[in-house]
């Protein structure tokens, strides 16, 4: 199972996006698809970019 999850702050296009969180106090998370690749960035409460939070994507693997 471990082999068909995957942490990242992007997903490759042969993933799908399952999940997207921030690590750090009051940010949201921010998903951008562009070509099929998944982004995931963090922002902060006045919905500009939280310079010390970690965004972190969840993918898994296609069939």
């Amino acid at each position: 199972m471990n082999a068909l999850v995957r942490l990242d702050v992007a997903c490759h296009r042969d993933e799908a996006l399952i999940g997207a969180y921030c690590r750090g106090m009051a940010v949201v998370p921010s998903v951008t698809v562009t070509d099929g690749i998944a982004t995931v960035g963090c922002l902060d409460m006045t919905a500009k970019a939280a310079k010390d939070a970690e965004p972190v994507a969840v993918c898994m693997r296609k069939p």
